[in-house]
């Protein structure tokens, strides 16, 4: 199954202040004509094409392994949707990042909010386990990135992931920006048996990604956006923790002493 494209026809509303930042829509899927509504992420100083890159290769990866994430999809932009509304008529005619609105139930998961049952803490350990995975810097404290509602956890917002490829050789060892995660007070707390049963749980989805995830990522994420991001980089860097999976288990396990200290 292909990402899906969708085409906008009426505009919903802004999703935060600013010219250039998300918007809400109702949009067409250009194959099977269903209506959605949409979250589009346009162009911007702040959201380029690498931007874009990066968070569709990382929500396809959460989806590969079962983790609930916005459902990622591809938004053309149009002439006659630009032209109709001027809360974007500056924007440019082209294909945008964008996601299946997961619904105005979900509500902001905020810090210090109860884990409450074993369901959602293995959940949570999941999110937490994918971001040190992809390295993905921007779920924190102040700006989780994800909603919450009963037992189900949504998480977006992707942009900052694989931070392998931007961060200073002298500070990639460097692991303190784990303790600034949205997760890492809960579980700093929770017995070292549960954090190891959860890491190894997530050590098992992870040898799924295999030639066919990547040859999938590859023939969905627009060739624009490949073009300005080292793919084949992060492939090796995620492939060589796969590889090596009985030292990447064990260096997510001690992970825990750390949460620790």
């Amino acid at each position: 199954m292909n990402i899906e494209i969708f085409e906008p026809f009426v505009f919903l509303r802004s999703l935060s202040s600013g010219r250039n930042l998300p918007f809400l829509c109702q949009a067409i899927n250009q194959k099977t004509q269903e209506i959605k509504e949409i979250v589009v992420k346009p162009f911007h100083e702040e959201f380029l094409d690498s931007s874009a890159c990066k968070e569709l290769l990382a929500s396809m990866i959460a989806q590969h392994l079962g983790i609930n994430v916005a459902t990622p999809v591809l938004v053309d932009l149009t002439n006659n949707f630009i032209s109709q509304y001027k809360e974007v008529n500056h924007l440019e005619k082209i294909t945008c990042f964008g996601s299946i609105w997961a619904g105005n139930y979900f509500v902001d998961f905020i810090k210090n909010t109860q884990i409450q049952n074993r369901n959602l803490e293995f959940l949570a350990s999941e999110i937490f386990l994918l971001d040190i995975f992809i390295e993905n810097l921007d779920r924190r404290s102040h700006k989780p990135n994800l909603k919450i509602k009963d037992d189900v956890f949504v998480i977006f917002d992707h942009e900052l992931a694989f931070s392998f490829l931007e961060i200073l050789p002298f500070l990639k060892q460097n692991k303190n920006w784990i303790k600034v995660h949205i997760f890492y007070a809960h579980f700093s707390k929770i017995p070292q048996i549960d954090w190891n049963n959860y890491v190894e749980k997530f050590i098992q989805k992870i040898t799924t990604i295999d030639e066919d995830f990547w040859n999938f990522a590859e023939n969905n994420i627009p060739k624009e956006w490949q073009n300005v991001v080292d793919m084949n980089r992060i492939k090796t860097h995620l492939n060589k923790k796969i590889q090596d999976i009985s030292v990447f288990e064990q260096e997510l396990k001690n992970i825990f002493l750390t949460l620790n200290q």
